[in-house]
């Protein structure tokens, strides 16, 4: 009985040593690079919220939202740009194919900063144009016509 477990034992331990033979050859994992920069600009939003007649408290605290708003959205876009970058170099097997994704990765994240910069500059915009034909209109609290522009456009800025 010894002498067929041994048998066994011997022959499962050759297969185990030429297991490493059948194995495909792992791929070369590319050193993680530095993430390419993103050429994120900002956005001034001053001027057109003065020529909807904001006064300058309004104008002042509106630009200042929105220059936050465009820190924590331009931080979100560097933060996940590299992470998805550094998932890239993992996933290709050569710099020339990185490099391609790494480019067209890149250029994807700088529009879709792009646009969602526009697009929240866009609603506070509305909101603010809105408020102002509310108060023209006439407001049922009592607030003389001078409607609400800061708190409405807080709002906006805050869900954007």
């Amino acid at each position: 009985m010894a002498a067929p477990m041994r048998q066994i034992a011997c022959e499962t331990q050759r297969c185990l040593a030429r297991l490493h033979q059948l194995l495909p050859p792992s791929l070369p994992v590319l050193s993680p690079r530095p993430p390419q920069p993103l050429a994120l600009r900002t956005l001034d939003i001053g001027t057109e919220l003065a020529q909807l007649g904001c006064s300058t408290p309004t104008i002042a605290t509106l630009v200042r939202l929105f220059e936050r708003t465009q820190r924590q959205f331009r931080q979100t876009c560097h933060d996940t740009h590299g992470r998805a970058l550094a998932e890239l170099a993992g996933a290709c097997e050569d710099e020339a194919g990185y490099t391609v994704y790494a480019e067209a990765l890149t250029s994807a994240w700088m529009e879709r900063y792009e646009k969602g910069l526009h697009r929240a500059k866009r609603e506070i915009l509305v909101e603010v144009a809105a408020a102002r034909d509310r108060a023209s209109a006439g407001s049922p609290a009592g607030d003389g016509g001078r409607g609400s522009f800061s708190d409405e456009v807080v709002v906006v800025l805050e869900r954007a």
